[in-house]
């Protein structure tokens, strides 16, 4: 057993050593991803990055226990007796938690938060009657990138350079869409040339009762400044319908 105790032990010092030493090694790199990318979504779903915190902690210690080191300890538990099999199999998983409460101080994604605003949408007559007929309800979609550092662009197309991400609200009573504690991941922010980056405004019908969007609308563009503490207000009417 002392010879598996020494090669757990130095598996788990080049686990450490290629994660920390920033090498993307797939074999380390894509699970401890995945599970960033996992704990990310359910801290946005949530509102509670501390939450989605223990999440990427946890899960990135699960993935870290599925690597080398495990497969030694299974190959050594095959002839070991049940009680013991559990004992090893939870040292496993202590050992690993610290490192994977530290690898999710590392690859966890700090966020920044998009200043508040809102949107207010206007109908006209005929539109606002057609939705009420069909008792659809309206989303609005805020599309927010911004020009990049030299050397730090991507192709985004149809976006700029750095694309920031979106976000999708639905309306109230009012027909007012209220943008609050929006987040966008601090790595892509930090690759803006200027941090007073651009909001796309996008307004349609939900597609709930009907398949394709119903309305024709404004498409406000602006920076992130122009749109801070701010109500904008967007016209819409049906697609097709005649103006005046």
């Amino acid at each position: 057993m002392k010879i598996y105790l020494w090669l757990f032990g130095a598996f788990l010092a080049l686990e450490v050593a290629l994660i920390f030493s920033g090498s993307h090694n797939p074999y380390f790199y894509y699970p401890l991803i995945a599970a960033q990318e996992i704990g990310s979504e359910i801290g946005a779903i949530t509102r509670r990055d501390s939450f989605a915190y223990v999440l990427v902690a946890l899960a990135s210690a699960a993935s870290l226990c599925a690597l080398a080191p495990s497969v030694l300890l299974i190959i050594f538990l095959h002839k070991t007796a049940p009680r013991r099999k559990i004992i090893l199999v939870g040292a496993l998983l202590a050992v690993h938690l610290p490192v994977g409460v530290l690898l999710a101080a590392r690859i966890y994604d700090k966020r920044v938060e998009v200043p508040e605003f809102s949107i207010a949408v206007k109908l006209s007559q005929p539109a606002a009657d057609r939705l009420h007929s069909l008792n659809e309800s309206i989303v609005v979609a805020a599309y927010l990138d911004g020009d990049a550092l030299p050397g730090q662009g991507r192709n985004n197309d149809p976006f700029r350079g750095v694309f920031l991400g979106s976000d999708e609200k639905l309306v109230d009573e009012t027909n007012v869409a209220r943008f609050a504690r929006t987040k966008v991941h601090f790595s892509d922010w930090k690759r803006l040339s200027d941090k007073n980056y651009f909001v796309t405004i996008n307004v349609f019908s939900a597609r709930k009762a009907v398949s394709n969007n119903i309305l024709g609308c404004d498409d406000p563009i602006d920076h992130i400044n122009g749109f801070k503490g701010k109500i904008i207000v967007v016209h819409c009417s049906l697609i097709g319908e005649p103006q005046s």
